[in-house]
């Protein structure tokens, strides 16, 4: 069976700075990148019942698509799903049976959380396999010398 990597990316700034180190992680264990994108559902609080008819659009599939790691040769899968984020990421990592997931984080919450966003925190507490949690780095003035 072929190793792989799911990176879960929400096309924010955090999730592009993740997706070097998933890339790099994929790279090294020869594994698959398994990228990936979930459209969150109205009312997807952890069950979702979908109508079946009502999938990702196009628009949604092609900005999925257009996630390339930069001067990768490694194999990469695509994977859009609909649901609750956090509930289908752990899903499909179990389902693909996945090495590791690997997310950005804004690093914040309405709780006040200080390790990671909720949504990370989510995956990490139901997630069978290791998850890393990248925070964007903050980018710091340099200090006037005098």
């Amino acid at each position: 069976m072929t190793k792989k990597i799911l990176y879960a990316t929400d096309f924010s700034q955090a999730s592009q700075q993740s997706l070097f180190f998933a890339t790099s992680l994929a790279r090294d264990n020869g594994a698959t990148l398994l990228i990936t994108h979930v459209v969150e559902t109205e009312g997807a609080g952890g069950t979702d019942s979908l109508d079946e008819d009502a999938g990702p659009s196009e628009a949604q599939l092609n900005e999925l698509h257009a996630v390339v790691p930069a001067g990768a040769t490694i194999p990469c899968e695509y994977k859009l799903l609909c649901g609750n984020p956090a509930a289908k990421i752990v899903e499909l990592a179990e389902k693909e049976d996945v090495e590791a997931i690997v997310m950005g984080t804004h690093g914040h919450s309405r709780m006040g959380h200080l390790l990671a966003g909720s949504m990370a925190q989510a995956v990490m507490r139901q997630a069978n396999c290791a998850v890393i949690a990248f925070k964007p780095a903050c980018h710091v003035a340099a200090a006037d010398p005098f």
